[in-house]
């Protein structure tokens, strides 16, 4: 059996996911509470990054939760967060 990667690259992996998740979660719970509050929300192209950079695997649970349920109910945010989480599947399996 092959190695795709050495052992310690997939900690770093593992690291970087559980860091960049953290990340997105604490932003996306700062854009709903500025919401609520009548605050400057975080732009869509910020979150949309976030998701992109590896977050989106947190937003999956998230947006059956209460904390994304007004940004869950958008069509064009659950066909962008497929498009990015097919994206980021493939990112890290190449």
């Amino acid at each position: 059996m092959f190695k795709i990667l050495p052992d310690y690259s997939i900690l770093i992996v593992m690291l970087y996911l559980f860091v960049i998740n953290t990340v997105t979660t604490i932003v996306y719970i700062k854009d709903r509470y500025n919401e609520k509050n009548k605050r400057k929300q975080v732009s869509e192209l910020t979150l949309h990054l976030l998701e992109l950079a590896g977050g989106i695997f947190i937003l999956l649970i998230l947006s059956r939760s209460t904390i994304l349920k007004q940004k869950s109910s958008k069509y064009s945010f659950w066909t962008i967060l497929i498009y990015l989480l097919w994206a980021t599947i493939i990112f890290l399996i190449r």
